[in-house]
């Protein structure tokens, strides 16, 4: 069970993510948040392909903590998690800033070039008549170009707050549904403001201890850049949504 105010240690955090519980009821609300919304893997962040490489659970089951790369992708992990506003959620982004704080107290950051994040992908160009919705939603939910991990769980709330259908599929359907659903009623405007809300959250949660220190900011600052992106995108998506909407409808997208 999770106590308030005992920090999880690895080992804990690792087989929670793995959805593994003496509470059949924890158990459950572990796989539903990553299983199913956040998934704890370093290449649904960094890879522009948004794969499963990367595992968390086994890093953190290394005798010695990879730190050096799990700061490349922890922050907006981190901060996904903390879309959901659960107890659990909240106790491995306690756990896990916790355990990069001990272990930059105790020892140097390493050399994480190695591990460095793929150039963001460019913008899509919103001028062009050829830009579709689809190659909008794909960048959006894509990490690696946004900053931002956009999972099921939020965009369901999202429509929930637009009071619109939320559709099925994976997340790019989901969110193409959201597009188009805006579009026909004239809730632009809305889903840009919750959007734009969500980006300055994950903002701000790169001011929070441990990202916010000096050493983590050359794994820090490529985030924060690529949300200050999806704003510049975001905003100028209120002119041209519409007419991407109108020229293309895509259809499935896969389960990330």
């Amino acid at each position: 069970m999770i106590q308030p105010g005992i920090p999880l240690g690895p080992l804990a955090i690792a087989e929670l993510l793995d959805a593994r519980a003496d509470d059949d009821e924890l158990a459950a609300a572990a796989y539903e948040l990553f299983g199913r919304s956040v998934f704890p893997f370093a290449g649904v962040f960094c890879d522009p392909q948004v794969s499963s490489w990367g595992s968390l659970a086994e890093a953190l089951r290394q005798p010695q903590l990879p730190v050096s790369e799990l700061v490349l992708w922890l922050p907006p992990f981190c901060n996904a998690l903390l879309d959901h506003s659960s107890p659990l959620a909240e106790a491995v982004v306690c756990g896990l800033e916790g355990l990069v704080a001990e272990s930059l107290s105790s020892t140097p950051m390493g050399d994480a070039a190695g591990f460095a994040l793929s150039p963001a992908a460019a913008l899509p160009d919103l001028t062009r008549t050829s830009t579709s919705l689809k190659a909008i939603v794909a960048w959006l939910v894509t990490p690696s170009s946004s900053g931002i991990f956009l999972s099921i769980g939020v965009l369901e709330e999202l429509a929930r707050s637009l009071e619109v259908p939320r559709g099925f599929g994976g997340r790019r359907r989901v969110l193409s549904g959201l597009f188009e659903a805006a579009a026909r009623f004239g809730l632009v405007p809305q889903l840009l403001d919750a959007l734009r809300f969500r980006v300055e959250r994950h903002r701000l949660g790169l001011e929070r201890r441990p990202w916010s220190l000096s050493e983590l900011q050359p794994a820090v600052s490529p985030w924060a850049e690529r949300l200050d992106a999806s704003s510049r995108l975001l905003d100028q998506l209120a002119q041209h949504l519409p007419a991407a909407v109108s020229a293309q409808h895509p259809r499935a997208g896969g389960p990330c």
